[in-house]
């Protein structure tokens, strides 16, 4: 056979078989674009400047993604081989060698990557400018500025590199099997139904084993920046024992269901159960990705809403006041720093009328507590993370009254107390700069939890004790060999009346003379623009993640319908009515529906203390009640938008199966 009519069969069999080759294309093009979107991630130049550890995360989100790519495209492949194996038998029966098979498959396989490999690239680059751009107009009114989306080669040849290599794996296995299987055995095989699957309980054990480990390991982390390796293993472990179970417990349990008697020799379980016996090893590979996939989009989806609503209230809560005057060089003594703010002030009341004004003076500095007993840090400790190490952030009761509204009384030997640990028990007494205090009650409006690290507040008695502090809690400067004190910093907060344009103008005098003038809205611009851009990454991960679930889920029913359809053909030939078909289905959507969501949910739950660590030390949300109520928004809308997904896709299945393909109906 020359290589011009192999080109011509292999063509006429690609257009032949297009109802399986176009799907098989488009779906294979989407689910390798979204790998391009993800890789290309990796390069953008906000996750690179965000956080330090935020490309590592990325990465592997990219191997977990190709991982998942890769089954589906075994899947797909699988599936599409079964049924061109009675076609392959036929040729060989008709003369044509392994030889001339070889070169015809070879060139359908060409023509299938001439055709996924340029729409994989090009779907993923408009997806990702699509999805860049409809973020970019939705966050533009913030003040945040544009990300870009450029094309990334490196996400290309990352793309291109994974489906030629499955390619090559999968023709070294084609060669394999028309070397060794007879014309016979390909003849037999499409009409062979896969043997029923064997339970194995060892399995399943393994696989529930791994999962608990996984959910440890996770918890473990405390948070998803703390421990990158210790959180890339748990989540390897929590998706092996994911497919062990579905693939092992789950067949179990249907033929512990199917050794009840009263209730497998029932018409619809009868028919529902031993059509997801027959066919269970392909479906529980899909459901595990299903269930994966839907935790990612849950997980990820839910963080980012805790962020977006966290975001707006701190938005509205940054400033006490409209306004707030500072100092912008903090090393000044505190008498200058009073002085140059109360001028500062005169110039602002020349400018405009000033209402609900106070002062505000605080210190930040660092210690570690042991015993009840607050100490100063030493300079050889200083940075190491063996030290248990807090933040202060320390203020009088006048400036906590004005800041807060609250009237708090307060003895000379009390103090207000609170942290953003909330599993850090507090204790009743305290000694604080060489004296003991009474911790008289947890603050509600304590100083700001915008940190990162474990922090204190404290609300002492006086000014001096602010002073007292201050002397017995210094640090070093970076690269300095010796401790030093921290200033304290006096703050003026107030609201304006008149034109505000004037307070403009007068900014860059003010901040010539070494003050700062900041406005509530200039605060929500500066928040946003700092986590804006992980809003973008959490919307965008979460679509991909929709995507997916979508195709395989699409690809799944498509799949089984084309199967089926045979099997549902004859179940009509012996008598059985169209309401048993449509039962029959609905009971296997049923199974289908639920096992995933029931997975999803309780991998969700698992993840809720890494989820909180992430919130609250790296993105700052503290609020459980916020991130609770996130979450079960994401859990209810996932739902309803999984049971459309499902309802569309399964209207695919029963189209496939009521058709009629046997010969005497063409």
């Amino acid at each position: 056979m020359s290589h011009r009519i192999s080109w011509k069969l292999a063509w006429r069999n690609f257009k032949a078989h297009r109802r399986l080759n176009l799907p098989y294309v488009f779906a294979i093009a989407l689910m390798l674009a979204l790998e391009f979107v993800m890789v290309s991630l990796i390069d953008n130049h906000y996750i690179q400047t965000r956080h330090q550890v935020l490309p590592t995360i990325m990465k592997l989100g990219c191997l977990i993604g190709g991982i998942l790519s890769v089954i589906f495209i075994l899947y797909a492949e699988n599936f599409s081989q079964k049924q061109r194996k009675a076609e392959m038998g036929l040729y060989t029966i008709l003369g044509l060698e392994n030889k001339h098979i070889r070169r015809m498959l070879a060139k359908e396989r060409l023509i299938k990557t001439a055709l996924v490999v340029p729409i994989a690239v090009l779907e993923g680059y408009l997806i990702g400018s699509l999805m860049f751009l409809l973020l970019n107009r939705m966050m533009n009114e913030t003040g945040v500025p544009l990300m870009e989306y450029p094309f990334s080669l490196i996400a290309a040849g990352v793309v291109v590199s994974l489906y030629l290599g499955l390619q090559v794996l999968l023709r070294l296995q084609t060669l394999w099997q028309l070397h060794h299987l007879k014309p016979v055995d390909w003849l037999q095989a499409s009409r062979r139904g896969e043997k029923e699957p064997n339970g194995n309980l060892m399995l399943g054990i393994l696989g529930l084993g791994l999962l608990i480990l996984g959910y440890v390991k996770a918890n473990q982390s405390g948070n998803l920046f703390n421990s990158i390796p210790i959180f890339f293993l748990a989540t390897l472990l929590v998706i092996a024992g994911t497919y062990l179970i579905f693939t092992s417990l789950s067949i179990w349990g249907l033929k512990a269901l199917k050794r009840r008697p009263n209730f497998y020799y029932k018409k619809a379980h009868f028919l529902s159960l031993s059509g997801m016996l027959y066919r269970m090893k392909a479906n529980a590979v899909s459901l595990a990705s299903i269930a994966i996939l839907s935790t990612g989009v849950i997980l990820t989806l839910g963080l980012t809403l805790s962020l977006y609503r966290n975001m707006n209230q701190a938005g509205d809560q940054v400033l006490e006041r409209e306004y707030l005057l500072e100092e912008a060089n903090l090393d000044i003594p505190s008498e200058a720093a009073k002085e140059l703010l109360d001028q500062g002030i005169q110039q602002v009341t020349e400018r405009v009328m000033i209402s609900n004004g106070f002062f505000h003076q605080s210190l930040q500095t660092i210690a570690y507590l042991q015993d009840g007993v607050l100490h100063e840090v030493p300079l050889n400790a200083q940075g190491k993370s063996d030290v248990q190490g807090f933040y202060l952030l320390v203020e009088d009761l006048a400036s906590y009254q004005a800041r807060t509204n609250e009237h708090v009384e307060l003895a000379a030997n009390e103090i207000l107390l609170a942290s953003n640990r909330p599993d850090l028990e507090l204790p009743q007494e305290i000694e604080l700069a060489n004296q003991h205090y009474k911790v008289k009650a947890p603050a509600k409006k304590m100083a700001s939890w915008n940190m990162a690290v474990d922090s204190l507040a404290i609300v002492v008695p006086e000014g001096s004790d602010l002073k007292q502090v201050q002397a017995s809690y210094r640090m070093a400067d970076l690269g300095a060999d010796h401790l030093s004190e921290n200033p304290i910093n006096y703050r003026y907060f107030f609201d304006a009346q008149g034109d505000l344009q004037d307070l403009n103008l007068v900014s860059d005098d003010l901040l010539q003379k070494g003050l700062v003038l900041y406005s509530r809205q200039q605060m929500k611009r500066e928040l946003y623009s700092v986590n804006g851009g992980l809003l973008y990454l959490g919307v965008l991960v979460s679509v991909i993640l929709m995507m997916g679930i979508g195709l395989l889920l699409y690809y799944k029913q498509l799949s089984e319908g084309l199967s089926d359809q045979i099997n549902y053909n004859i179940m009509k030939r012996v008598g059985l009515d169209e309401g048993m078909i449509k039962q029959t289905i609905r009971s296997q959507i049923l199974w289908i529906f639920i096992l995933p969501l029931i997975a999803a949910m309780v991998h969700t739950l698992a993840a809720w203390r890494l989820v909180f660590g992430t919130l609250q030390t790296i993105l700052l949300v503290n609020d459980q009640v916020l991130i609770i109520s996130s979450i079960l928004i994401i859990v209810l809308a996932f739902i309803l938008v999984y049971l459309v997904f499902y309802l569309m896709s399964s209207g695919v299945y029963y189209r496939l199966v009521n058709q009629d393909n046997s010969p005497n109906n063409k």
